[in-house]
């Protein structure tokens, strides 16, 4: 039973930023982490017997670690797609972990512009759609106002578009605290944003998600 272990943290987004951690490692020994779009097997004189699961993988790090766990930050593929990574050295190899990087819209940015009460909204994200983008204003703990938007489309060339909204009634709006969603097609929330005064309240009771980012 192999001791070699991969987990990941990050959104699994074209060109994202993630987290592998891997767990298991011999002292001493070298090890590879490998990435690849095929499933398969390849053999290396570098660490034979153990053969890899995968069909001419790149290696992506190497080394000889002084303790059992190591820590690496890997950019993802620009496309989206399935990815295989594995861990492995001539001792034994780790599973493979699939990466399923989809085109999440991922919020890079919120304006908010009050007027009295009225708000322009602008919620910047990645280009792959979400069906939804959902904008919600938020006042002593509750919802005062919330809107669903349809995710604008890039410009030729770009990979980012903004989603306005305009002219929104928003009561006291210089006092709301606003969230901005990905919604998906299941009725899901793929990624969130926050900015406002009742943040840290929102989060702690529940009404938002703990996960839900400042900006």
């Amino acid at each position: 039973m192999t001791t070699l272990a991969l987990a990941i943290s990050g959104i699994l987004v074209p060109g994202g930023q993630i987290q592998v951690d891997i767990s298991g490692l011999t002292p001493g020994e070298p090890t590879f982490l490998l990435g690849s779009e095929e499933l398969g097997s390849q053999c290396s004189s570098r660490t034979a017997p153990i053969c890899a699961d995968l069909q001419s993988p790149t290696v992506i790090s190497q080394g000889t670690p002084l303790g059992t766990g190591a820590t690496l930050s890997l950019t993802l593929p620009s496309t989206g797609g399935t990815y295989y990574l594995q861990a492995i050295s001539s001792i034994e190899a780790s599973e493979v972990y699939i990466l399923d990087v989809q085109g999440v819209a991922l919020i890079s940015g919120m304006a908010i512009v009050c007027d009295v009460d009225l708000v322009d909204i602008g919620v910047e994200h990645f280009e792959a759609p979400a069906d939804i983008i959902r904008i919600n204003g938020y006042e002593s703990g509750a919802l005062v106002v919330g809107y669903d938007e349809d995710p604008a489309v890039p410009d030729p060339g770009q990979i980012f578009a903004t989603t306005w909204l305009y002219a929104a009634s928003a009561p006291n709006c210089d006092g709301l605290t606003w969230t901005a969603e990905t919604i998906n097609s299941v009725g899901s929330m793929e990624h969130c944003v926050v900015r406002g005064p009742e943040e840290s309240d929102l989060k702690a009771d529940g009404v938002i998600p703990s996960t839900c980012q400042s900006i």
